[in-house]
């Protein structure tokens, strides 16, 4: 009977064994499997990005190039506006769009009265446009100029959705006092202040139908004419995994085909 007993031991601690040891041999393949899996979505993550940034580059490089040549199909459609053009890459769809610089209140050399109305119908967040507006305050009473838009943002800000807003109606790169009315955004002509409101609703109207524009400047309103420097965009539309963006920021001198300032990936505008 011992010995009996001393086998049934033997054969249930082999059970257990054997239990233990499937245990882990199956965690093992589901850790295995589960690595499998993971590197290869990080690996089509990366092939979908890497193909996201090539399209958006070609996107850069066509408006660009519309913009070098006067007889390109394109250039009529991309007004310096930032009203979207649709263009089509391989089996793919994106958003360009051009938007003039002069077209936004400079932050180093525009009238603060104009600055603070547009902010504040830009953002309901008075926090906010109060943080901006002392940023800008800090450096013009300090004689330091703004060299871009990031500088008065916060961290945060410069992360989020606010940085595009503020990016598509000011700039620190024309050093003009007042705006380019064929090129400034809807929402800056409606946030001017010292302009009746008829004159601004006649001048939107005018832009609107490809009119000359006969609206008066009144009081600190000041329109400038149109520099050669311009924002380029690219942004997702159809048939990409995800959203994306990217921007360049571009001169055109007399003397030279064109000049890149700055090109970086940014954030998409929400629909």
């Amino acid at each position: 009977m011992r010995h009996s007993s001393l086998i049934d031991d033997d054969q249930g601690f082999a059970l257990v064994t054997a239990l233990i040891l499937s245990l882990i041999v199956g965690g093992i393949a589901l850790m295995i499997q589960l690595g499998v899996r993971q590197t290869t979505s990080y690996a089509n993550a990366l092939e979908d990005d890497a193909q996201m940034k090539s399209a958006l580059e070609a996107g850069l490089n066509r408006a660009i190039s519309a913009y070098a040549s006067s007889d390109d199909p394109m250039r009529a459609q991309l007004v310096a506006d930032g009203r979207p053009v649709h263009w089509q890459f391989e089996d793919k769809v994106l958003r360009l769009s051009v938007q003039a610089e002069s077209g936004k209140w400079d932050l180093n050399a525009a009238n603060r009265t104009q600055i603070s109305s547009l902010l504040t119908a830009l953002f309901e967040d008075e926090n906010f446009c109060s943080s901006v507006l002392d940023r800008i305050d800090s450096f013009r009473s300090s004689g330091q100029a703004i060299d871009t838009i990031e500088m008065v943002l916060s961290p945060l800000d410069r992360l989020s959705a606010r940085r595009r807003i503020i990016e598509d109606h000011f700039t620190t790169f024309t050093n003009q006092i007042g705006i380019d009315p064929k090129t400034a955004p809807k929402e800056t002509i409606e946030a001017i202040q010292g302009m009746p409101a008829i004159a601004k609703r006649e001048l939107i109207t005018q832009r609107s139908a490809d009119q000359p524009l006969t609206v008066n400047v009144q009081g600190d309103a000041v329109f400038v004419t149109e520099k050669p420097i311009y924002t380029f965009r690219a942004e997702t539309e159809q048939g990409f995994g995800a959203v994306g963006a990217m921007s360049m920021l571009v001169a055109y001198p007399e003397n030279r085909l064109f000049v890149v300032f700055s090109r970086e990936r940014t954030v998409p505008r929400e629909e």
